[in-house]
């Protein structure tokens, strides 16, 4: 994405729902480049949501809390039969947002500064109902060298990217790792509700975006 670029007018309010599960050594470098968006602060607003970790994630985020007092935290409830994880986690995270937008992301993504000021400004431009993104991958390890990058490769060669931008077809893609719902939109399909037992509901979530006719990238 471009480093930088114009927030739309009038500015949004956005709220970021960081989806959190043993993620203690993740969670803080999260957050804190969410804090440090170029996005205008008053009309940002972040919820880290908790799915009942088991290691000190809920405390690294009470601990940015002391400085960062604007930031909220909330836990997961106990699962309901049927959901999946993170599919509560998000609703649970969706039901506390004030945000004409929500934006999912997921606890191990460390945003660019202008990550979110640039995406608003293009989902508004282009009127989307949702925007997903693949962010860079940081791959440390010599095997996370060695066996991912065949990996993304291989998952790429499976798609059909002229079956998925034709509006006619039902194939739609997404990545959940950042996925900017406009908040009527996401309503309006009933949310993680809609895919509350779907393992890869990014891309249930974009085919319902496609088959209810909402623009999406």
């Amino acid at each position: 994405m471009p480093r930088k670029s114009a927030a739309p007018h009038p500015t949004p309010h956005v709220t970021i729902v960081i989806l959190a599960r043993n993620e203690e050594l993740n969670i803080e470098r999260c957050v804190s480049s969410f804090l440090k968006q170029s996005y205008p602060r008053d009309r940002l607003e972040i919820i880290v949501v908790d799915d009942n970790s088991t290691d000190s994630t809920a405390a690294v985020v009470r601990k940015v809390m002391d400085d960062h007092p604007e930031l909220k935290l909330i836990t997961a409830e106990e699962l309901p039969a049927g959901w999946t994880g993170k599919n509560h986690a998000c609703w649970t995270g969706a039901g506390q947002a004030r945000g004409k937008w929500y934006c999912f992301v997921d606890a191990d993504v460390v945003a660019d500064p202008h990550l979110l000021e640039t995406a608003m400004q293009f989902a508004e431009s282009k009127h989307l109902g949702l925007l997903s993104i693949n962010p860079f991958q940081e791959l440390v390890s010599v095997s996370e060298r060695c066996l991912l990058p065949g990996i993304f490769f291989g998952i790429a060669g499976t798609m059909n990217f002229k079956r998925i931008n034709d509006p006619e077809s039902p194939d739609a893609i997404a990545n959940g790792q950042f996925m900017l719902f406009s908040r009527s939109v996401y309503e309006s399909i009933g949310g993680h509700g809609a895919v509350r037992n779907v393992i890869m509901e990014d891309i249930a979530l974009a085919r319902i975006v496609k088959r209810s006719d909402y623009p999406f990238c």
